[in-house]
């Protein structure tokens, strides 16, 4: 699966043109993020209330287009918490400085007491939400709304999400 993501990421990048993306900084045009995020949870099942998150995140951007890995950590009042890993991909609705997007993705997904036998299985999630101040070249900002649904226990988990990323400086030619 990494090889995948991998290889899609070079096709992406071989396609690029740097004149027409905010903040290109990587490869003609495409742009590397790597970010935290901070999640309010809230957990859509009996004896769960809400929680915080702490994500980890790395993408690449490209005119209106993101792909990207995910490992997010959550925890509820109820005890129970979460952990998401995996991939997803993004459509941007313009190329503008502040762009909204949707995104879709799946991975590994546990849910209830993390440590001590919890339920495993895929895991999908789905995203809307603003990238914001494209054009930095060092920082950025993106706000979002996003659900995860376990396959395995059918629990919705929803979180409303915050997340700062840095931006490597321009690829050496």
């Amino acid at each position: 699966m990494t090889r995948w993501f991998f290889s899609v990421g070079c096709i992406v990048a071989s396609l690029c043109d740097a004149e027409n993306i905010p903040a290109g900084n990587l490869y003609d045009g495409v742009s590397l993020h790597g970010g935290i995020g901070l999640h309010l949870t809230q957990a859509i099942a009996p004896g769960r209330g809400p929680g915080i998150g702490l994500s980890v995140e790395a993408q690449l951007e490209w005119k209106r287009f993101l792909l990207g890995g995910t490992l997010l950590l959550g925890s509820s009042s109820g005890g129970n918490g979460m952990i998401f890993l995996g991939g997803r991909s993004a459509i941007l609705m313009t190329d503008s400085e502040h762009a909204p997007f949707v995104s879709f993705g799946m991975g590994h997904m546990e849910t209830g007491a993390l440590f001590d036998n919890p339920s495993t299985g895929l895991g999908l999630t789905g995203e809307v939400g603003f990238l914001l101040f494209r054009s930095l070249k060092v920082v950025g900002l993106s706000a979002s709304l996003q659900g995860f649904f376990h396959s395995m226990t059918n629990a919705i988990t929803v979180t409303l999400a915050l997340m700062g990323d840095g931006r490597p400086g321009p690829a050496s030619a």
